[in-house]
């Protein structure tokens, strides 16, 4: 038959359907590639950590976070329970927990010792974070060296860690640790926040039961 004037043959159309779906292919192919690409360079500009021939307000943000009109404050809050029976929760009344807080911290971290290999593909840095006590954001009624009682965890930690590693019991245990002469400080049933401490409660200020240090400095 012949073919009407205006209308295509179906070998016109396999053509073309055939020339359509090359193209569709090849967009599904190249466009995930170049959108992977346009990603990956995003977040290298971003993600990059820069070097001290870069500019030195890039470099000296990337080292610490003390600029506010380049990094927010970062605020930690944090409540403690404070056992105001301690006495006679040691001899076996149950304890009253009085919650103090909001203890805020204002928190600054700083990197120290940076140090590159040769093509600055890799760095190596000491990360340091400081806590700064902001009285204005806690608790009316609290600082930070209040005194707090309470659960000596290390100790205890390692007591029942000796439990589940021998199966003696955690009591006697600990009677055998506070009698020790090795261990004097552990005459009286709480640890003043020492050095060494093997007693089942301590009494420490909120910040060092917080950070488990008097230090200003969190490693």
């Amino acid at each position: 038959l012949n073919n009407p004037k205006g209308f295509c043959t179906a070998r016109t159309w396999a053509v073309i359907c055939f020339i359509f779906g090359a193209v569709l292919i090849s967009i599904a192919i190249a466009l995930p590639i170049v959108i992977n690409k346009l990603i990956d360079d995003k977040l290298c500009d971003n993600v990059c950590i820069p070097t001290p021939n870069d500019e030195a307000w890039e470099f000296n943000n990337w080292l610490t976070n003390t600029n506010r009109t380049v990094h927010p404050p970062e605020i930690a809050k944090f409540y403690l329970y404070n056992i105001t029976n301690y006495a006679d929760f040691l001899n076996g009344t149950k304890p009253i927990l009085n919650l103090c807080g909001p203890y805020a911290y204002e928190i600054y971290r700083s990197k120290f010792n940076v140090s590159y290999n040769g093509d600055n593909s890799k760095v190596s840095y000491q990360p340091i974070t400081t806590y700064n006590y902001r009285a204005d954001l806690s608790a009316a009624n609290v600082t930070e060296n209040d005194r707090i009682f309470g659960p000596n965890l290390a100790f205890e930690a390692s007591v029942y860690l000796v439990y589940t590693r021998t199966g003696q019991p955690m009591i006697p245990f600990f009677g055998m640790v506070c009698s020790n002469p090795f261990f004097p400080e552990c005459s009286q049933p709480w640890s003043d926040g020492g050095d060494t401490q093997c007693c089942l409660l301590q009494n420490r200020t909120a910040r060092a039961t917080l950070f488990n240090t008097p230090s200003e400095i969190i490693f």
